[in-house]
This record gives C-alpha cells, structure tokens and sequence, in this order.
C-alpha cells in the first residue's frame, strides 16, 4: 500500500465538544491562521507560518513554525519578528527553510532591516534568520532550484520609453502620465559562490516566475508594465533559457471562443524534467482554464486541457499551497470546485485522458478523483503543499464549510493523525450550517448557491 503524507486544514466541529458560545466580532480577533505549509524533502516536517492578531500593531502578522509529521513532537518557533514569513522552499539537504520577509529593526534604514521584502534562510532547528539578499527597495519574488542551488529574484524598475513627450519631460523635469513605466529584472544568486547574475532585463513587467529545479528554465507571466489593464488583458507567459527569452504561442488563453479573451494568468509550476509547464487562465464570469507548455525539441507548444463540465478549476492561488503541482512528468494535480465541494483533480475528474487530442499536451495521469479524499459536507481543497507518487510526501490543505475556524493540521499515514489545532478555544463556538442548495433559473439552468443558517 502507498503510504501517503496528507496535511490538510479542517474544520469539523468536535463532536464531543458541546457547543455553548455564541460567537461575535471580537472572537475575529482570536483566531491563529496557518497561512502557507511546506513539506521536508524527506517528508518528516512540515513547515507552516501562522498568523496572530496583534492588538497593538492592529494587525495579523506571521512567523514560521515546523512540526514533525509523525505525530509525537510539539511544534517549534524558527522566527519571533513578526515579519510575515511566506514563499516557504526547503533547501535541498532538508536542513534549512527559505522565505521571503519584511524584517525591520529600530533606526535601520539599509536593507535588509529596512522593513523591505528579503529572502530569508532559516534553520529548520532553530537559530537566527539569515538575510540572502540586500537589495535596496527589496526584491518582487524569487524561487529556488535545489538541484542547482541557486535562486532567482525579482526587482522593479522604473523604464523611460523614447516617445513623443520625452523631450519635454528631459527639458521641463515634469511628471507625465506616459512614458514612464514600473518593469522587472531578474537575477540569480549562486549560493555557492554568492555570485549574482542578471539574467532577464526585457522591459516589461514580472507578475510571477517559475525556475525549474535544474534552474535552467524560467516561465514568466509578464505584461508592458504593473497595471491591472496590462496585466489582465495583454499579459502572457514568456519563458527563458540559455539567456533568451521565447514567448510560446498565446491563442490557448487568448483566442478561446468560449471565454473572454483578457485572462488573468498565474499559478505558473514546472514538471520535474523541465519539460512542461503549466498555468492558470483566470476569465471574468467564466471558469478558470488549465494551460500546459510542452516543448518540442526547440519550439514549446501551448494548449488549454478540456475539462468534462463537472468540476471546474480554482484559478486563484489560495495562499496555503498552491492550486497546481504536477506529480510527475505527465501528471498534474489540480484543485477543483463543484457545488461549493473542493477536491483534488486528475485524470478521472475532470479531465479525461481521451479528452486531449495530441497526446503530448495531455498533462494528466491517473492519480485522485474526488472518492481520493475524505470530505465532510462542504469541504474544500485549499491547495497542494506537495504532491509525489511514492514515499510520504504527498501534501495538501483543506478547510470545511465553515470556513473560517477549527483550523487542523492533520496527516494521514494512512489514516488521519491531527498534528496541530491553532485554534482549540474554537471547539466551543457555535458554528453555522452550511449547505449546497440549487433552484431553477427563468430559462431552466439549474443554478447553485451556499446557503448557511445560523446555529440551531
């Protein structure tokens, strides 16, 4: 039997548990958010960043913890700062956790305690945060290639384009609303050598990147500059390697006749060859679409894979995981939605093998169909931590139809094992039900909603 490593976030009420609070505005304030989740390589720790309300900063804020998946030890704290912890990649030995962070310290005003956002790496046993990188006015992103040891930043820049107005703007030092526009550069630091190297300076806009785990490939979601009309209804994937950048064909999410043709385009992940990629298509009043980048000796070809109308795909990044991770070469696992159930997709639901034409842009295997997870009422799939076929480290994150507490890292090995509950005091609240309901619209399309009542 595979053994399987499932961290999940759950929301079931007690059952032994009597239920005698009845909940108000300030219990908000209560309630600890596990807010990303990352698994060991070698599958016995998982590292989490949890949210705590904070009276005097006004805020919920997040530091980084890691729990062992066996179920015997107590959670450690690797950061106290308050720095918002988040962007979590182990290293390759397993020893170390990277992150991005803002941290500041009183009267610094030099990165990396500015208070800018940093690559941190920290300890997995404990020890101080150490600061990667000192950019002055911080890095946009980064990723990390544990095969290569290297990681790629992110940083902005603002890029003068040569038009009409800017010899006025040399002459009279005026702002002008053209002309003048925020783009990216991205740099890779040898963390070996702590050499850094410019690799992509195009003039246009980075709103995410993906490295692949050799760290010779890049895909790119990028746009003429940082605004939301560029950035939803001109942006495409562009990928670099070998210090040029390509740009796969677009019609896959541009000219699709069912949808809209100004998607907004991310969840951007690597097979483990560096083969394939895969993206999200996220459409205004239509459902999100998978895309999948398949290279073909020299050329990459791109295709939207057909999904058979029941579960649709959740578009946008959740924060606890990602909605997308491919589980081998061929195999994708996608976070789906349907009547307000969220589960894990494959080849079975919804997407079937014989669905896809060319063979070669078929991304999904044989892997889960929504009987591959156990739901209660109106759970949801939040997002894949991991997702491997052998060994334990198959991860994801769930919450239920609540939604909002009794949030529990569970594993199960192959039976479920609560490793941690953030919120204990939540096992008296007075919950909600919640329920799928559906009516008849005037031209007869069944329409659904979720219809939650208040306790009793």
């Amino acid at each position: 039997m595979r053994s399987l490593l499932v961290l999940v976030l759950l929301a079931a009420p007690l059952l032994s548990q009597e239920r005698t609070h009845t909940v108000v505005p300030a219990d908000y304030f209560t309630l600890n958010s596990i807010t990303e989740i990352a698994v060991s390589p070698d599958g016995k720790q998982v590292a989490y960043t949890l949210a705590v309300w904070d009276k005097a900063e006004d805020a919920r804020k997040s530091d980084l913890w890691v729990i062992g998946t066996d179920g015997k030890g107590k959670p450690t704290r690797l950061t106290f700062d308050r720095a918002n912890d988040r962007h979590l990649r182990w290293s390759a030995d397993g020893k170390a956790i990277y992150s991005l962070a803002n941290r500041k310290r009183a009267a610094e005003t030099k990165a990396p305690f500015d208070g800018t956002t940093q690559v941190w790496r920290i300890d997995a046993s404990g020890g101080d945060s150490k600061a990667i990188t000192r950019e002055t006015g911080g890095v946009t992103g980064y990723d990390y290639a544990p095969k290569a040891e290297v990681i790629v930043f992110g940083k902005e820049k603002e890029h003068h384009d040569a038009d009409e107005f800017a010899a006025l703007r040399a002459k009279t030092k005026v702002e002008y609303g053209h002309g003048v526009r925020k783009v990216s550069e991205l740099h890779q630091l040898d963390l070996t050598t702590w050499r850094t190297e410019k690799l992509v300076d195009d003039t246009r806009y980075i709103r995410e990147f993906a490295l692949t785990q050799d760290g010779k490939k890049i895909a790119m979601v990028t746009a003429f500059d940082d605004t939301v009309v560029k950035s939803e209804g001109e942006s495409r994937v562009d990928v670099w390697e070998a210090g040029k950048v390509t740009t796969p064909p677009t019609d896959s999410y541009r000219k699709n006749p069912k949808n809209s043709p100004y998607a907004w385009l991310e969840n951007l992940c690597w097979n483990p060859d560096s083969t394939r990629f895969a993206f999200t298509a996220v459409h205004d009043a239509f459902p999100a679409e998978v895309i999948v980048g398949t290279q073909d000796g020299s050329q990459w070809g791109t295709k939207r894979v057909e999904r058979n109308g029941k579960w649709e795909v959740v578009g946008y990044g959740r924060g606890m995981g990602t909605p997308m991770k491919w589980i081998r070469n061929n195999s994708l696992v996608i976070v789906g939605e349907h009547n307000g159930i969220g589960v894990f997709i494959g080849a079975d639901a919804p997407f079937a093998a014989d669905s896809v034409v060319d063979e070669r842009y078929n991304p999904i295997g044989t892997f889960w169909d929504e009987r591959g997870v156990n739901l209660q009422g109106l759970d949801t799939v939040e997002g894949v931590a991991e997702a491997r076929l052998s060994g334990t480290r198959t991860a994801f994150t769930r919450l239920s139809g609540t939604r909002v507490v009794d949030t529990k890292i569970t594993a199960m090995i192959p039976q479920e094992q609560v490793l941690l509950d953030p919120n204990p005091h939540t096992s008296t609240w007075k919950l909600p039900s919640v329920q799928h309901i559906t009516w008849k619209a005037p031209d007869g399309s069944t329409v659904g909603g979720v219809l939650e009542l208040p306790p009793g």
